[in-house]
């Protein structure tokens, strides 16, 4: 049988008007053969090869009955089969088991929604820099977004203290012209980036200053419940009495 770059060929050459002795002779078969496949174009199509067996194939109806009851961890496979007497290796176990696994059900998650100034979310980063003289530095950034218009504001500051994480809200509430009814603050326990790094106790002692220096009414702080915590982590809310 011909390769199929060969045929190609020949059925390029053909359609030059070549004769068939000068096509056998530019590609170096016999005429008889030329004429066999100028009688059948097309090009040669391969038998499938016949399956070669495998070590996994006396176990592939027990893995198949384990992948049903949620048994899809490989190492566990491994140990059950090699227990019956499989010598195979395991990424040929893997290779088997990858396309059969189970799809994984995705938690379906209730979208919260606000109304018009019902909540602002709040995050502090800070964003490192290089002078020109090779010294590191960095300012910190503080974001607040409206939740239900997503209108945004952001500020860079130098040093991340108390007094400028209340100058910061002041500015926000300026900007957005009033106060919303909830702050969210994302991640705010443990997280380096926080002003001060000093978690939820820091939180309530800063929120109490910027009621008295913004007219927050009535503020308290609780951790949100579980589902409705971002993929970062915490969340604390503080809202109006």
């Amino acid at each position: 049988m011909l390769r199929g770059a060969t045929v190609k060929q020949l059925i390029e050459l053909s359609g030059q008007h070549l004769s068939i002795r000068a096509i056998a002779r530019r590609l170096g078969i016999s005429r008889n053969t030329v004429r066999k496949y100028l009688r059948t174009p097309g090009l040669p199509v391969a038998k499938p090869r016949p399956r070669r067996p495998s070590k996994l194939d006396p176990f592939r109806e027990h893995v198949r009955r384990r992948l049903a009851a949620g048994v899809e961890n490989c190492v566990v496979l491994l140990r059950d089969l090699r227990a019956q007497g499989y010598t195979g290796s395991y990424s040929m176990l893997k290779d088997y088991v990858r396309p059969l696994r189970l799809g994984r059900a995705v938690k379906a998650t209730m979208r919260f929604e606000t109304t018009p100034g019902e909540q602002a979310q709040v995050d502090f980063g800070h964003f490192p820099f290089l002078t020109p003289d090779g010294q590191r530095h960095w300012y910190w950034g503080f974001v607040m977004v409206l939740a239900w218009s997503r209108l945004l504001y952001v500020e860079f500051i130098r040093r991340a203290d108390v007094a400028s994480f209340i100058r910061c809200h002041l500015n926000a509430f300026e900007h957005f012209g009033g106060l919303p009814r909830t702050c969210l603050y994302d991640n705010t326990k443990g997280r380096r980036s926080w002003p001060g790094r000093r978690g939820r106790a820091a939180l309530e002692r800063d929120v109490s200053r910027l009621r008295a220096a913004g007219g927050f009414r009535g503020a308290a702080v609780s951790p949100l419940p579980r589902a409705d915590e971002g993929p970062r982590g915490e969340r604390h809310q503080v809202r109006q009495a």
